[in-house]
């Protein structure tokens, strides 16, 4: 048996992949130097050997191994774009004590470094000072920020940001936090949708839609086997029975029991194609890799794990001018900072030659069910047992019965989650601290409260004591 530490298989993990070295459209590179393999872009005095580097033993700027790590994957991925500044004064480190421990984490021998005077010991020690200091007085703009972050997801990991897991549901709250306050508008800032109750009409090919239909021989149903995206399938069939129609269900492994096998029956009831995919890594191990639980803002889960491979197989067998790509997105469910519209394409810059829709999107959750009843299409077994998603047992963004379907149904499923929670010492649901445990209490109030015909009380509104963690 072989064991490796966790900083060995960290080292390892970041010594595998290749660094970043960008070139311009003439293809030479765009860095300055190589230091230890490592593209340097900034400018830069020296490349010295790393052990030359001394940092000052009084440097008051802490650096947690969270931060340390997450420099770490920048400089791999990103290169060097800050040197490491030496004072020639006293000789030790003033900017950079953190780069430094991110190239030792690297296990790299070669950093670059940039030095500098200072007219005495106090003109140093305040630079060092208000080396992190200025930084903090900034302040963001949040929306841009999200904005940002949102036009750049698919071109590049997210957490190089800076806003890794917790850190990007933190900024969902502030900006929540200062919408409440403020009140820009009180109700969604999105068009208002008003939602197709006739059957009908639900099931037509809008007038100024057909468009994006003509030429396309394949229509593609990205595919969870649930009541939205199984509408969707079936609106395909109806309209394009005539063209090669897919169902691709992709199972990161985390599925609840059956879901697969639910996907494979109902494309075969409709007699249309069914396509499974699989993710290449395990979800587990991405977690402990990124140290926490997916963000239910940015979900990488999703990402990496549903979407990725769906788009993989997409990208290696249909093209994009005869392919049109549908999911259950609808307009219900979509947040107020959301910008999906009925035709609005993948996030994935790759997938944006291929036109997408998405027919549920402003047909009500009623008329769905009732189209799909009337045409005999099975229904996922666990709507029937509580269950209100056809989602992952493990999804931190699952809902307070769900989690009380996931206990009372999979209880082995429910205590994994739990051992995870304790593994990583996080809750289920960073973003509003709640874990799975609370989760479940929540579902059993307003499970109590469904019982009863009351109205339910949105999950926030749910004051959970503390200890509901350790019941």
């Amino acid at each position: 048996m072989i064991i490796i530490s966790v900083g060995e298989a960290f080292r390892n993990h970041y010594r595998d992949e290749e660094p970043s070295e960008q070139v311009d459209l003439q293809g030479q590179p765009l860095y300055k130097a190589l230091a230890d393999a490592i593209p340097v872009y900034c400018a830069h005095e020296k490349i010295i050997d790393i052990i030359e580097a001394i940092p000052n033993p009084r440097n008051p700027n802490q650096h947690p191994d969270s931060q340390i790590e997450l420099l770490a994957r920048i400089i791999k991925a990103q290169g060097w774009r800050n040197p490491i500044v030496i004072s020639k004064l006293s000789g030790f480190i003033t900017k950079g004590h953190g780069r430094l421990l991110a190239a030792q984490k690297l296990g790299v021998k070669q950093i670059p470094v940039d030095y500098q005077d200072y007219a005495n010991p106090a003109a140093e020690w305040a630079d060092i000072i208000a080396d992190n200091k200025i930084a903090e007085l900034a302040t963001p703009d949040n929306k841009l920020i999200k904005e940002i972050l949102d036009e750049i997801r698919g071109d590049i990991d997210l957490d190089l940001t800076g806003y890794a897991g917790v850190q990007m549901d933190q900024l969902l709250k502030d900006i929540k936090k200062h919408d409440d306050k403020f009140r820009p508008g009180e109700t969604n800032s999105r068009p208002k949708i008003d939602f197709i109750e006739d059957e009908k009409r639900a099931l037509e090919v809008p007038a100024e839609d057909a468009h994006l239909f003509e030429g396309k021989k394949n229509v593609v149903v990205i595919f969870s086997g649930g009541i939205d995206s199984t509408f969707s399938l079936f609106w395909a069939k109806q309209n394009f029975g005539d063209r090669r129609v897919i169902g691709i269900f992709s199972d990161p492994g985390v599925e609840l029991p059956g879901a697969a096998l639910h996907a494979y029956q109902v494309c075969m009831y409709l007699e249309v194609e069914f396509v499974l995919v699989k993710p290449k890594s395990d979800m587990f191990i991405e977690m402990v890799k990124r140290g926490g639980w997916p963000s239910t803002i940015f979900p990488w889960c999703q990402s990496d794990f549903v979407y990725g491979p769906i788009n993989d197989w997409i990208l290696a067998n249909l093209e994009a001018h005869e392919t049109v790509v549908m999911d259950g997105s609808s307009g219900d469910q979509v947040t107020r900072l959301s910008k999906k519209t009925k035709t609005s394409k993948s996030t994935e810059k790759r997938m944006h030659e291929y036109a997408y829709y998405h027919p549920r999107y402003d047909v009500s959750r009623e008329a769905s069910e009732k189209i799909l009843k009337h045409a005999g299409v099975p229904f996922w077994w666990g709507y029937e047992m509580g269950a209100k998603r056809t989602a992952c047992w493990m999804c931190p963004g699952m809902k307070g019965e769900q989690a009380l379907f996931i206990q009372e149904r999979f209880p082995g499923l429910a205590d994994y989650v739990r051992k995870m929670e304790k593994y990583m010492g996080k809750p289920l649901e960073q973003m509003n601290d709640k874990s799975f445990d609370m989760k479940v209490e929540i579902g059993k109030r307003q499970a109590a409260r469904r019982a009863k015909g009351e109205a339910l009380e949105a999950e926030e509104d749910y004051k959970i004591v503390a200890d509901a963690q350790d019941s």
